[in-house]
């Protein structure tokens, strides 16, 4: 009698692993390949500010931007610290600064 094979009812690991690294709602710090590090909200994969939502993202040790985001874009109200110690807070809008803020220089 000849052996037949049943179609498997586990699905492969890598499809489970593929749905435990989407990235959504809070999470602690997720750190990338090039030293970036990101601390925040997260939605569909993508840096994101949910209602009073809150995000950090290191760009070195000394330069960083805390604030809002959406869309995986610094967007809402936030501080971008420079590396040469300037600070810029205020409002951003698709990754850039737009509207109201204050650039603080420091001199040397």
């Amino acid at each position: 009698m000849p052996l037949t094979k049943h179609p498997r009812d586990t699905e492969p690991p890598w499809r489970e692993w593929d749905r435990k690294a989407q990235k959504s709602g809070l999470r602690h710090s997720v750190y990338c390949v090039n030293g970036d590090q990101y601390t925040g909200e997260w939605l569909n994969n993508l840096k994101h500010v949910l209602h009073h939502g809150y995000g950090t993202y290191f760009y070195t040790d000394t330069e960083y931007y805390e604030g809002d985001w959406k869309a995986g874009q610094r967007s809402g109200w936030g501080r971008m610290h420079f590396a040469n110690g300037d600070l810029y807070e205020g409002e951003w809008l698709e990754d850039k600064h737009c509207g109201q803020g204050m650039l603080r220089l420091v001199l040397v």
